[in-house]
């Protein structure tokens, strides 16, 4: 006879969601605008254009802060440390068809990414269960496998870099989807 029984997660993944006050509308233009000036739809793949859209982001130094600061908060909530802090970041436009496919950011601690504008027509960011390739035989819900989020303006999530992600593919729209993304890691010698 069972006598009792608990169920309870034992592995769950630290996620965090910080809501900023910066001029959404500004950077939102701001980063459609340049996009648009150089045909792509991020600047992550190349140095120099990624220096040029930083270098005209008028809330660059209030972001970086908040991320730092936000970065701080979490890793004292989930039981991380860090030092002194080196902040990446780029920016992308999602419209037509654009999406990001499965990834993780090695190389980083902490990663996340901020959203200036929402419509309803954004695509979602997924994050894979770190266990979901493992589950063989498994019966378990496609929803416990993955979390889906639909951001919000002036949402900024966050997340260990080892976590796997995606976004989905955008629809046409006349809202572009824009998202500033980020890695935070320890700064070294």
């Amino acid at each position: 006879m069972v006598k009792d029984i608990k169920v309870s997660p034992v592995f769950p993944v630290d996620m965090g969601r910080v809501v900023l006050e910066l001029d959404h509308d500004k950077i939102t233009e701001y980063t459609i605008d340049f996009i648009n000036s150089i045909d792509k739809y991020t600047t992550y793949h190349d140095k120099d254009i990624n220096k040029q859209w930083r270098d005209g982001l008028q809330e660059l130094e209030r972001l970086e802060k908040d991320i730092e600061e936000s970065c701080r908060e979490f890793a004292k909530k989930t039981n991380r440390t860090f030092g002194e802090a080196l902040i990446t970041m780029w920016a992308s436009v999602y419209n037509d068809g654009k999406g990001h496919g499965a990834h993780i950011h090695r190389r980083a601690l902490i990663s996340g990414t901020y959203y200036p504008t929402e419509h309803e027509s954004h695509s979602r960011i997924s994050f894979d269960a770190p266990w979901e390739s493992l589950t063989m035989h498994d019966s378990i819900k496609e929803e416990r496998l993955r979390h889906d989020y639909k951001p919000k303006k002036g949402d900024m999530l966050m997340w260990p870099s080892w976590l796997q992600h995606r976004v989905q593919e955008q629809v046409k729209t006349d809202n572009p989807r824009v998202a500033i993304s980020w890695n935070l890691d320890n700064k070294r010698g």
